[in-house]
């Protein structure tokens, strides 16, 4: 029981840490926006007055700031996050609503496609650690760990849409492979060299340890005795009688 209360005490300390976290986020961009110079409706071409009286009435722009403040409040408390100064024609959660899918479906198939890549480099990386392609794919994980997601993106740009007229440059078209490339390999690409480089890290460390030094003193094939590093593997291997453990 005190373990369950304990870790209930956990649970309940860490929601309200995010809870907290989230205030002080969303007070920051409210005071932040209203510190910046300007407002959302300033052109070079004034709006009339009457115009103007309405914009600030439907924002509540006509309001004290704690006014403002406190019903911005109780609006992201019930989950609304208003209407979109851009898209007047929209409120905020229609936005992520229609956006929301298609950013998801991008997110999933980077991470699926650095996963599938990322964990054979690895091993490749560890069979041959030391070697060319060690290094090699090393030096490119770590380039592609060293370059953020927004700069990787306007090279992939530059590069295959502007330059070479491969790939849309943006956009989206639905059920076009073409305008998911771009997206996907940006998105991909640290996250394959992280795999990588910790999966050959974790290779190079049981490949290195002293149960598989005894599989290859008594014979066990190179191949063999890479396999038998997988978690699985080594499982299997252990349930075996006869088999060679740590």
């Amino acid at each position: 029981m005190s373990a369950r209360a304990a870790l209930l005490r956990r649970l309940a300390g860490s929601l309200l840490t995010a809870l907290v976290t989230l205030w002080l986020l969303v007070t920051l961009c409210f005071l932040l926006l209203h510190a910046a110079p300007g407002g959302p409706f300033d052109s070079e071409k004034a709006a009339p007055p009457a115009v103007q009286a309405q914009l600030a009435q439907r924002y509540r722009l006509d309001r004290s700031l704690p006014q403002q403040y406190l019903a911005y409040l109780a609006d992201v408390a019930r989950g609304d996050l208003g209407p979109s100064f851009q898209y007047p024609d929209f409120t905020v959660n229609e936005l992520i609503a229609r956006s929301l899918p298609v950013s998801a479906g991008l997110g999933g198939l980077a991470l699926l496609l650095a996963l599938m890549l990322g964990v054979p480099m690895g091993v490749a990386a560890a069979a041959r650690e030391g070697g060319r392609l060690d290094r090699l794919l090393m030096l490119l994980g770590a380039a592609a760990q060293a370059l953020p997601k927004f700069v990787i993106a306007p090279l992939l740009i530059l590069l295959f849409a502007v330059e070479l007229h491969w790939l849309p440059a943006g956009g989206w078209v639905a059920g076009d492979w073409r305008y998911r490339v771009l997206p996907v390999v940006a998105l991909m690409l640290p996250n394959l060299a992280w795999c990588a480089r910790l999966t050959r890290s974790s290779m190079s460390e049981a490949l290195a340890s002293d149960w598989l030094r005894a599989a290859r003193a008594r014979a066990a094939t190179a191949k063999r005795a890479c396999c038998s590093c997988m978690p699985c593997r080594r499982r299997r291997c252990r349930s075996r009688p006869g088999s060679v453990r740590p």
